[in-house]
């Protein structure tokens, strides 16, 4: 089993060509760690038997296919810029959540109800963080 390197996320926003009211993206490591296709935020379960419970795990991503964001995969663009919440498009009551407002927590996927621990950031640098505590910055790694 590989495992990924806990690291500083730099997250970029792989978009897709559409042009819908909620258009479909990615959220992606800049960085490939030994895997072409990247790594993206992705739900348990695989593609056709994803399920919205619980937290997010990194996964290769899955654009590679031609079809844009996979639906356990993408979350809505417009979200995430205009309102600082990552909900995702096929499961849309559901958005990232901080745990815990501290170093070291983790990003559950709960109902989308407006809470101060579902305002996350995606900064023009590219990297991730909770309104609430900005020195932080989301991370992808091993679970020990």
């Amino acid at each position: 089993m590989k495992i990924l390197k806990t690291l500083s996320i730099s997250l970029s926003l792989l978009f897709s060509t559409a042009a819908l009211a909620e258009t479909p993206v990615e959220i992606k490591l800049v960085a490939p760690i030994e895997e072409e296709r990247g790594w993206c935020l992705d739900l348990r379960g695989g593609q056709p038997n994803a399920v919205p419970i619980g937290g997010v795990h990194g996964h290769t991503c899955y654009t590679y296919q031609g079809n844009g964001p996979s639906r356990d995969q993408g979350f809505i663009k417009e979200n995430i810029l205009e309102k600082n919440e990552f909900r995702m498009v096929e499961f849309n009551d559901k958005c990232l959540t901080l745990y815990e407002p501290k170093a070291g927590s983790f990003i559950s996927l709960e109902n989308c109800d407006g809470r101060t621990a579902q305002q996350i950031v995606f900064n023009e640098s590219g990297t991730v963080s909770p309104k609430i505590m900005p020195e932080l910055c989301m991370t992808m790694g091993s679970v020990v």
